[in-house]
């Protein structure tokens, strides 16, 4: 029988996303410090760190305004977020780069509550419940737009 403790397991590879620029595989440090760095609330508002489609780390929000983070871990079920309603970019960045470490210190920098957003709501969405209110902001103010140009 093979014995696969002999092996270690190769590190995973993670993707940077950012909404203003292309994604980048396998960050370094101070890519996500640039990207963190890079978020605010006009063209760039997040962030996103992942290892699969369903496994990631987020953060929304502004230097100014504060981020707000969350995470999910392969599964709709097991997705959550800051319990704070907002933290400092400081930790934001910290958080980002434990998980890049997978050090599970990341875990312990904020405090963290499940996400109670269905699974309707994610699927529409691309990733996370903060996803949803930008896309359904961003919905209200084309609407809007559109209503005052046809009046």
């Amino acid at each position: 029988m093979p014995r696969f403790d002999v092996y270690p397991m190769k590190p995973r590879t993670m993707t940077l996303e950012l909404e203003a620029s292309p994604p980048i595989t396998d960050p370094s440090a101070e890519d996500i410090r640039a990207g963190i760095d890079s978020i605010h609330n006009e063209d760039n508002t997040f962030a996103i760190l992942s290892l699969d489609e369903m496994t990631y780390i987020q953060a929304r929000g502004s230097p100014m305004g504060g981020f707000t983070l969350e995470y999910q871990e392969g599964t709709l079920d097991r997705r959550y977020r800051t319990v704070a309603k907002t933290v400092s970019k400081g930790a934001a960045l910290e958080a980002f780069l434990s998980y890049r470490h997978q050090d599970g210190q990341w875990q312990n920098i904020v405090d963290w509550e499940r996400d109670d957003c269905s699974e309707d709501d994610a699927s529409t969405s691309g990733k996370g419940c903060l996803s949803l209110i930008a896309l359904t902001a961003g919905m209200i103010g084309v609407l809007w737009w559109l209503g005052s140009v046809v009046v």
